[in-house]
This record gives structure tokens, sequence and C-alpha cells, in this order.
């Protein structure tokens, strides 16, 4: 059997997203995972690299659909490690852990609200919540806590 052949008879077509999702063996990442050539190699990479050419050194295999398992050519494109991290910021596929989902918070999303409410003075609402009055300005400015509304 071709590579080609290999690569194709693993995958499965989703209709909703029109991903080519790769059944065999995954990583913990869920990236699909193939034995050819004396080694595993990604899934992604290996069928770039056996459909549509080389992958120039240093470079990655990126998904546009942000699905690891998918090996769909048309969701492939090839980019460096910036790309690759701008690609992901623009999506906000990272996890961050912000606000209160931070376990160093001592706030919580209601007291945010609260403050960016308040006509309390700096300080004051300061003292109460146990931050610092730089704190509560840059929350009342929009550049800390900019997701709570």
């Amino acid at each position: 059997m071709s590579l080609k052949s290999k690569l194709l008879a693993r995958t499965e077509v989703s209709h909703e997203t029109g991903c080519r999702e790769w059944l065999g063996k995954r990583n913990h990442d869920g990236y699909g995972m193939i034995w050819h050539e004396g080694r595993y190699w990604r899934a992604h990479r290996l069928a770039y690299r056996t459909f549509l050419g080389p992958i120039p050194d240093g470079m990655f295999v990126c998904h546009s659909c942000d699905n690891p398992a998918c090996i769909e050519l048309e969701h492939l494109w090839i980019g460096s490690n910036l790309d690759n991290m701008k690609d992901r910021d623009r999506k906000r596929r990272q996890f961050i852990a912000c606000g209160e989902r931070n376990g160093r918070s001592k706030l919580t999303n209601t007291d945010v609200a609260s403050i960016m409410e308040s006509s309390t003075s700096n300080s004051e609402v300061a003292r109460a919540y146990g931050v610092s009055q730089s704190t509560v300005s840059l929350i009342r400015s929009r550049k800390l806590w900019d997701h709570i509304a």
C-alpha cells in the first residue's frame, strides 16, 4: 500500500467541519501519529510532505481549522513558530488563567464589576479589597480585567 493510500485509509472526513480526521494513534496533544521510515511522524506533517512537498527546515505545518487530528490539505499551511503563535493569539486559543480563574487572584468578577461602577476613591477601594491603588486604577482604565463589562 502506498503512503498516500495509507494516510487516506486512516482518516474520515467530517461533513460538519470539512476536516479529514486521523483515526489512528494520537499523541497526548491530539495530533495523529503514524509509523513511517522507522519512526513516528505527526500525521499532518507527513501528509503535507507526501501530498504537497517538502517542509522547509524549522517551519511548522499549521492548521487553519485548529484541529490537531486533521490532515485535510486545504486546512494545512506552512508557517514559522511566530506565525503559529500569532494565529493562536488571534483566534484566542491559548488558555490564559486570567481574572478569577487565576488561582493567585484576590478579586472575583463581581468584585471587579463593583470596582468599575464605584465612585469611591482608588485608595479606599484598594483598602477594602486588599489590593494596591495602582491595581484599582488599572481596572478602572480597563488595562486589567478588561474582559469584565
